[in-house]
C-alpha cells in the first residue's frame, strides 16, 4: 500500500459515488491520548444511513488525530476504525481483510522497527559516552603528565643553575687557596736564600777569623787590635746567628702556616670531590628525568597515532552517512568528527521518523 498521497480512498467492488470512503490522513502528527473502539461511540446496530454512519466516524477519527499518539496507539485507532466499516457493513471480503493484516502488518514491522532503532540509539550512546569518557581520560592525563613534565624541567634548570654556581665558588675558592699556597712557597724560598746569604757570610767570616788567628801568631804587635776586631766581629757573628734563628723560627712559621694551607686544600678537595659525586648524582637524576621526558613525549605520539587510526575509522563512517569531503577536511581532531557523524545520524533519525505523505490506492 503506497502511502505517499494526502488522501487515499479505499472501494468496494464496483462502488457507486454513495460507497467511496475517505480516510484522511492516516499518519500526522504525534499524539498521546489514544482512541479505543469503544469511543466511536458507534454500534452496527444504530439507526443511522451509510453516509450519515461514514461520517460521524470519519468526525470522531479527526477528533482523535488532533491528539498527540504515537505512531502505534495512531495504526491501533485506525484499525478500530477498520473494523467498524467491517462490523457496519458486514463485509468480509478480501479487500477488507487484507487491510486489516496489513495494518496489522505494518504496525508489527513499527514495532520491530522502534526495537532496533532504540537498539542502534543505546548502542551509538554507549559508544559515544564511552569514547568521550576515553578522549577526557587521555586528555586529563596529557594534561597531568604536561604539568609534570613542566614541575620536572623547572626543577633540572634550577638544579642545574644551584650545581653551577656552586661549582664556580668552589673554583674561585680553589684558585685562591692555590695563590695563597703559591705565595707562601716564594716567601720559603725567599728566607731559604736569605738563610743561605747568611750561613755563606758567617763561613767567610769563620775563615777570615782563622785566617787573623794564624796572623795574631805570627805578629803579636797586632794582637790587641786583633782581638778587638775579632771581639767585634764575634758579636757581628753573634748578631748574625741570632738573624739566622729568627730566620728559622720564621721559616718555621712559614712551614706549619704551609701544612695548615696544604690541610686547608686537603679538604677542599674534599669537598670537592664530594661536590663532584653528588654532581655525577644530579647528573644521573637529570638523566631520569631526561628518560621520563622522552617517555612521555612518546606517549604524547602514541596519542596522536591513537587520533590519526580513530580518524581512519570514522572517514569510512562519514561517507557513508554521505557527509560533504570539505566538512569532513575540517575536523582536526576524532571528536569534532564522530560528533558531526552523531549529528548528521539524528538528521537523518528525525528525517525517517517524519510522517511521510499518503497516497491512495484503489483497493479492487
Amino acid at each position: 500500500m503506497n502511502l505517499k498521497s494526502k488522501t487515499p480512498r479505499l472501494y468496494l467492488s464496483k462502488p457507486s459515488k454513495s460507497q467511496v470512503i475517505f480516510v484522511p490522513n492516516l499518519l500526522k502528527t504525534k499524539r498521546s491520548i489514544p482512541l479505543t473502539s469503544s469511543e466511536f461511540n458507534l454500534h452496527p446496530k444504530q439507526e443511522l444511513s451509510q453516509e450519515q454512519f461514514i461520517s460521524k466516524l470519519t468526525e470522531q477519527l479527526d477528533e482523535a488525530d488532533s491528539h498527540n499518539l504515537t505512531q502505534e496507539e495512531r495504526f491501533k485507532v485506525h484499525q478500530n476504525f477498520f473494523n467498524k466499516l467491517i462490523d457496519r457493513f458486514e463485509v468480509k471480503n478480501k479487500p477488507f481483510t487484507k487491510i486489516k493484516q496489513g495494518y496489522e502488518a505494518i504496525l508489527n514491522s513499527l514495532r520491530e522497527q522502534g526495537t532496533k532503532t532504540i537498539t542502534v540509539n543505546n548502542e551509538t550512546q554507549e559508544y559515544d559516552d564511552n569514547f568521550k569518557d576515553e578522549i577526557k581520560n587521555l586528555q586529563e592525563k596529557l594534561v597531568t603528565k604536561r604539568e609534570k613534565y613542566k614541575t620536572l624541567l623547572a626543577s633540572l634548570n634550577k638544579l642545574i643553575a644551584d650545581i653551577s654556581s656552586e661549582n664556580q665558588t668552589h673554583m674561585r675558592d680553589i684558585d685562591t687557596y692555590k695563590d695563597a699556597n703559591a705565595n707562601l712557597e716564594i716567601r720559603k724560598l725567599n728566607a731559604e736564600a736569605t738563610y743561605a746569604d747568611l750561613k755563606a757570610r758567617y763561613q767567610k767570616k769563620l775563615a777570615k777569623y782563622d785566617k787573623t788567628l794564624k796572623y795574631q801568631r805570627d805578629a803579636t804587635d797586632k794582637t790587641k787590635s786583633l782581638e778587638v776586631e775579632i771581639a767585634n766581629q764575634i758579636n757581628n757573628l753573634a748578631f748574625l746567628i741570632s738573624d739566622c734563628e729568627n730566620t728559622n723560627h720564621e721559616i718555621g712559621n712559614i712551614d706549619v702556616e704551609v701544612e695548615n694551607i696544604n690541610s686547608q686544600i686537603s679538604q677542599t678537595d674534599e669537598e670537592y670531590k664530594k661536590l663532584s659525586r653528588t654532581i655525577e648524582e644530579k647528573e644521573e637524576y637529570a638523566k631520569q628525568l631526561e628518560n621520563e621526558i622522552t617517555e612521555l613525549n612518546d606517549q604524547i605520539q602514541n596519542s596522536r597515532s591513537f587520533d590519526e587510526n580513530l580518524m581512519s575509522q570514522l572517514y569510512p563512517v562519514a561517507k557513508s552517512l554521505r557527509l560533504a569531503a570539505r566538512s569532513i577536511s575540517k575536523m582536526n581532531n576524532p571528536t569534532e568528527l564522530l560528533e558531526l557523524c552523531i549529528n548528521k545520524f539524528r538528521e537523518i533519525e528525525n528525517e525517517n521518523n517524519e510522517d511521510p505523505a499518503e497516497t491512495e490506492e484503489p483497493i479492487e
